[in-house]
């Protein structure tokens, strides 16, 4: 049987179709972040701000209730600064950034402080900051890094687990983005200095 055009065309949008389902799936699945973690200020590499967990659902969310506040300081009169972004979880521990771009390192379960890192900036106005990266060579329990960036144009490498920089990165962590630059680049939303974490009752 010979085909003709008006066959062919329906079996290649079929196949196109398909094709693309199976892409998005196999996209989807490379992308998830595992069990509670939030590598990515978006979620996962795709952006997609979505979690599978579910303990907090349509129908529990009113009872949501403080579990516990963490002040992150900095704060201060006139201080203009924007942090717009979300804290990042990965192996079970939070980082997150004040409005003076300090970094921290917390127990997601108890707020608990288990490092800070300052990163000694000489611009005190006009912060702006998108939120942490992170960087891991892929190994169980190997390297993890939290990558920040400040307005003074310097790129830090911070080791996750104890809050020093990377003496491999850069020069003793830190990278000068600035270095080479010919032309100015000086001039190129709400805030506030407290992250709340909210938890489910524990029924009795």
């Amino acid at each position: 049987m010979k085909l003709t055009r008006k066959m062919i065309l329906p079996r290649l949008l079929i196949a196109a179709f398909l094709a693309v389902t199976i892409l998005f799936q196999f996209t989807r699945q490379q992308a998830a972040p595992s069990s509670a973690d939030w590598p990515f200020v978006g979620g996962d590499a795709n952006g997609t701000r979505y979690s599978e967990l579910n303990q907090i659902n349509r129908k529990n969310v009113k009872e949501l209730q403080p579990a516990w506040e963490f002040h992150t300081g900095g704060l201060r009169e006139k201080f203009n600064s924007a942090i717009q972004c979300t804290p990042l979880v990965i192996d079970g521990v939070m980082y997150l950034q004040g409005i003076d771009l300090t970094t921290f390192a917390l127990d997601p379960a108890t707020g608990r402080e288990l490092w800070r890192f300052n990163p000694q900036r000489t611009r005190e106005l006009g912060l702006r900051s998108r939120g942490l990266a992170h960087w891991s060579d892929g190994k169980r329990n190997g390297e993890r890094r939290i990558i920040l960036a400040i307005p003074d144009g310097k790129l830090f490498s911070i080791d996750a687990k104890t809050g020093k920089l990377d003496p491999k990165f850069g020069q003793e962590g830190v990278v000068n983005l600035r270095t080479g630059i010919e032309r100015d680049i000086e001039k190129t939303s709400p805030t506030g200095d407290s992250y709340v974490a909210f938890a489910l009752p524990e029924k009795k």
